[in-house]
């Protein structure tokens, strides 16, 4: 018989899933200057999106900073890249939800339609922008000097030693199993890991995916559960220790979708004056322009 290792058995959702619902971590940001610099890589961004509110179509736009004649104010000009902004509604007065990718993230914020000329629409600057992170830890790969070694705990209180660990982070890891181990998704199995020569850190690990390879070893994702704060600190430094790379939390080149739950919380942390305009449909005539 093949050794087993020691776990129990849980339904989860897979750990490498986008958390389309909303998870992950969400922060605030306010500051003028930062808010500022975040504005300024939206112009940049090939991702930025649109999107009307009352409209379930997110629609890729251009975007940039213009000043004011006489005032200095900054605005925005924002035209889309393939769609016609008058099929949408909205009407001066409301607000758009604009979000883009960088790899530490997605920001999202809300602007209001001060006016419109030239197929574009002019918004105001926001007073905020919403940092989105899909998942709830920054994951790390570690150098190629730096070895930390994976075992298994099998049921017989005995190691495994794993080939390989990918992926880091004080909440989880991705790695890859020895074959002929009973690990199936939902399994709580304990890991584990001597980050230094004379201490082995034990943990216990939901397996999130396991997915089956050429070879017969078994590549796995794994979500720590019931860690303590020791742990989870002892983790950390190691990480900040070896200098350990941080990974993308999104890919720059693609649209990512807006969790309706991250819109929600934008809504609630934007002035209500912006958040809360009424609904309108602007009926284009047939030569695609606005009635007047």
């Amino acid at each position: 018989m093949n050794p087993q290792p020691s776990f129990t058995q849980s339904a989860s959702p897979s750990w490498e899933m986008s958390t389309d619902g909303g998870g992950g971590r969400n922060s605030w940001i306010s500051s003028r200057i930062r808010v500022a610099e975040l504005v300024f890589d939206a112009t940049r961004a090939a991702s930025l999106q649109m999107q009307f509110d009352g409209s379930l179509r997110a629609l890729p736009i251009q975007m940039q900073q213009v000043q004011s004649a006489g005032n200095y104010t900054q605005t925005l000009m924002v035209r889309a890249r393939s769609a016609n902004i008058y099929e949408e509604p909205w009407i001066v007065g409301n607000a758009v939800t604009l979000w883009f990718a960088k790899r530490d993230g997605f920001y999202a914020f809300r602007a209001e339609i001060i006016s419109e000329g030239r197929d574009a629409l002019v918004l105001a600057m926001p007073d905020g922008v919403l940092r989105h992170c899909r998942r709830g830890q920054q994951r790390f790969r570690l150098p190629g000097n730096v070895t930390p070694k994976l075992m298994v705990a099998l049921a017989d209180g005995t190691w495994r030693e794993t080939p390989g660990l990918n992926e880091l982070s004080a909440s989880g890891l991705s790695a890859v199993l020895p074959g002929g181990l009973a690990i199936e998704a939902g399994s709580v199995v304990r890991f584990g890991l001597r980050l230094l020569p004379d201490r082995l850190l034990e943990v216990n690990g939901l397996v999130r995916h396991a997915r089956g390879e050429p070879d017969g070893t078994v590549a796995v994702g794994v979500e720590f559960v019931g860690t303590s704060n020791t742990t989870r600190l002892a983790l950390e430094r190691y990480l900040m220790k070896t200098k350990a790379a941080p990974l993308p939390d999104v890919v720059t080149q693609a649209f990512p979708p807006l969790p309706e739950s991250v819109r929600t919380q934008l809504c609630q942390a934007t002035p209500a004056s912006v958040a809360n305009g009424v609904p309108a449909r602007r009926v284009a005539p047939s030569a695609g322009r606005p009635m007047r």
